[in-house]
């Protein structure tokens, strides 16, 4: 009984720790989304802004995607290692 209370509490953390990961994950794509937009701004007043925007655009969406992409493979992961454990 003792064993299964530790393999739950084991699983939270585990499920705590994805979710903290994902969410800096986001906040790192949308600061790049931000930034490139920022730098998209600044282009009418300096040249060569403009590709350093659509550059940091396109990662942050692209590291977005990844983002979401192993949020959901680990978490079916989990709920799969969940089941078969408990």
């Amino acid at each position: 009984m003792e064993k299964q209370l530790l393999d739950q509490l084991a699983a939270k953390r585990t499920e705590l720790a994805r979710d903290r990961t994902a969410l800096a994950m986001i906040r790192t794509s949308l600061a790049l989304v931000i930034a490139g937009i920022g730098f998209i701004g600044f282009s009418d007043t300096s040249k060569g802004f403009a590709p350093t925007g659509i550059t940091a655009i396109s990662l942050g969406i692209i590291f977005l995607t990844v983002t979401v992409r192993h949020f959901i493979r680990h978490s079916n992961e989990l709920k799969n290692l969940m089941g078969k454990s408990l």
